[in-house]
């Protein structure tokens, strides 16, 4: 990952749930130290709110399954 420009990962891992940052929290200090930052709370926490309030693109379930 160090390839990667720290942007960049802020911006793919501020889009997970809570659950699993408290998990990816142990992968480095970095990453630790990334996400129990004030910075990352508060962009995690606005994008949280924004993306509750978009609408989701709905999925036929029974897709592919024979079901008609």
């Amino acid at each position: 990952m160090a390839n990667f420009p720290p942007e960049i990962i802020t911006d793919i891992i501020c889009r997970l749930p809570v659950k699993d940052l408290l998990r990816y929290r142990c992968v480095s200090k970095s990453w630790r130290s990334m996400i129990d930052g004030p910075d990352f709370i508060k962009l995690h926490s606005k994008q949280s709110m924004e993306s509750q309030f978009q609408p989701q693109p709905r999925t036929n379930r029974f897709q592919g399954t024979g079901l008609y």
